[in-house]
């Protein structure tokens, strides 16, 4: 993989992709990455599964009766594609930065096994989600733009 293939990625990536953080559990305290783009050619969404890893599948059909289809991947496999791409990424950066930042916190957390994180470290899960959220409606609003490099 190079600069070249990363660079593409990470502007198709903040054109047409997505970058989840969703609460898990029966009461919210854990939380997944994700990373998807949607497409109605498959093609590109190949080269990330290329890149990557992670799946592409059929999803549904458009109004237009075109098939449309979803690259995806989640947790360690969405963190590393994310960390590769990040550096490129104008218009995610802050969405990215904060599924690492949650990701990084998870690792570094204090669940052992089955067992639940700590109350501490849940909270900070939540403060997390929070400000990514926060990013989200920004952007729906107009009110955050992309960074340049």
């Amino acid at each position: 993989m190079n600069d070249f293939e990363l660079s593409w990625a990470a502007g198709f990536f903040d054109g047409e992709g997505c970058v989840v953080i969703s609460p898990r559990g029966s009461n919210g305290s854990y939380y997944t990455i994700y990373a998807w783009v949607g497409q109605v050619n498959k093609r590109p969404l190949l080269k990330f599964q290329e890149l990557f890893g992670g799946v592409v599948k059929f999803s549904k059909n458009t109004s237009a009766g075109n098939p449309y289809y979803i690259w995806r991947v989640a947790a360690t496999i969405a963190e590393n594609a994310l960390q590769l791409m990040y550096p490129f990424s104008l218009d995610k950066r802050e969405e990215i930065s904060k599924a690492l930042e949650m990701q990084n916190a998870k690792s570094k957390g204090k669940n052992l096994g089955s067992k639940p994180y700590s109350p501490e470290d849940q909270m900070k899960f939540k403060h997390i989600y929070d400000e990514f959220k926060e990013i989200k409606t920004m952007r729906r609003k107009g009110l955050l733009s992309g960074v340049g490099i």
